[in-house]
């Protein structure tokens, strides 16, 4: 049994697996000739490829060991977040894997709804320009003495009739500000911590290693 510290384990795991990747491409079995199946360098081929296979054997049962006191490790250990609650490392790491596939949907919602804002932004400077343009023209004639409330009224009355031609309201089957506001804020969140948070607890935490 090895104590190390999650830091330790996750660098040594890094290194059997390029020493198990190596060993993929060792010669474990060959051939020769019967008659010189007794001679030096047979017996050197058949000493080296046991070598070989032993310390495969052998580095593979660490590496297994060492994954799965990991796993096990970020399976109960639990972190708080303030404003997110209490996660486990094993959580945290699927959060930190599916960052990117978050921060894309949430990029395009802010982008859609960035168009549909200024659609409607649009659409209310038309309405206003052609409200103007009409009491403009109603100004020109009619007489001075026309009443100042009947103007209003007639202006009204063109800019209810505009709105129902050109107004535009956003349309969404959920409430997109509220996820825009909360998800900008986890995603700004989870980038700026999630790689300190799990550094320090890989390099404070330990576990017991069996091989």
């Amino acid at each position: 049994m090895a104590e190390m510290t999650i830091t330790r384990a996750l660098s040594r795991a890094k290194v059997i697996k390029k020493r198990l990747d190596d060993l993929s491409r060792e010669p474990f079995v060959g051939y020769v000739r019967k008659a010189e199946a007794e001679k030096l360098g047979a017996q050197q081929y058949a000493k080296n490829s046991q070598s070989s296979f032993d310390e495969y054997q052998s580095l593979l049962k660490e590496y297994v060991a060492i994954k799965t006191a990991i796993h096990q490790f970020n399976d109960t250990k639990e972190v708080s977040i303030t404003g997110f609650g209490t996660f486990t490392v094993a959580q945290l790491l699927v959060e930190k894997s599916i960052l990117e596939e978050r921060r894309k949907v949430y990029r395009n919602i802010r982008e859609q709804n960035r168009v549909a804002l200024n659609t409607i932004s649009v659409a209310e400077e038309e309405i206003a320009s052609s409200v103007s343009k009409y009491l403009a023209t109603q100004e020109k004639q009619l007489s001075e003495t026309t009443p100042k409330e009947y103007l209003e009224d007639m202006a009204n009355k063109f800019r209810e009739a505009k709105q129902k031609e050109l107004e535009v309201v956003v349309v969404s089957g959920f409430d997109h500000n509220k996820y825009l506001e909360e998800e900008g804020k986890r995603i700004e969140l989870f980038t700026a911590e999630i790689d300190t948070i799990l550094s320090e607890v890989n390099a404070t935490s330990t576990i017991n290693v069996t091989f």
